[in-house]
């Protein structure tokens, strides 16, 4: 008796609108995963499907181009996956630092500048497009480990502005700006 109910709401489920929105949203992040260069991966999450338009939450804004750039060639290898053809795709970096604000730093300092190296120890050339790639990739993780998203904006941002403003540089000058605009008249002594 106890399987006849679990086959009954299964079924119920399997029948409601969400339930299909889920199921091709699973299909569309499995397709992702094979299209995508596999380096690539850890910096990009698909988030989910508008009038048949993914957006996927990428780790920086230079990722977020770049894959726009092939969005035609991708767009076409995810649908040669799908038996639902998407219509285009759109690339957030804004949407991976509000998916991952709960990771906060261990310190809220401000991010120190790295010194520059001595004289004699330069950094090795990167001898391919491939090398270069991975230490592109692996310096993008390493500081997107350690911004914050802006309360106000949602923006990613060093600790130390949110420690000190409670928000980003930008909405901490915000009130300033409206202050200064009001207090300055405009040309021809019209306001």
């Amino acid at each position: 008796m106890g399987l006849n109910n679990l086959d009954h709401l299964l079924g119920h489920l399997r029948r409601s609108p969400g339930w299909e929105q889920l199921r091709r949203y699973q299909l569309v992040k499995e397709a992702w995963q094979k299209v995508i260069d596999p380096r690539l991966q850890d910096c990009t999450k698909p988030l989910g499907i508008q009038r048949s338009v993914l957006t996927v939450a990428v780790i920086s804004p230079a990722l977020a181009q770049n894959l726009q750039l092939q969005r035609i060639n991708l767009l076409a290898k995810l649908n040669r996956e799908l038996t639902e053809p998407l219509e285009d795709l759109r690339f957030s970096p804004l949407h991976w630092h509000q998916q991952h604000s709960g990771k906060l730093p261990e310190a809220s300092a401000p991010m120190p500048r790295p010194a520059p190296p001595p004289p004699g120890d330069r950094r090795e050339k990167v001898t391919s497009a491939a090398e270069a790639l991975e230490k592109w990739l692996t310096t993008l993780k390493e500081r997107a480990e350690v911004l914050q998203s802006c309360p106000q904006c949602g923006s990613a941002v060093n600790p130390g502005e949110i420690e000190r403003w409670g928000c980003c540089s930008v909405c901490a000058t915000k009130p300033w700006r409206e202050i200064f605009s009001q207090s300055r008249p405009e040309k021809d002594g019209h306001r």
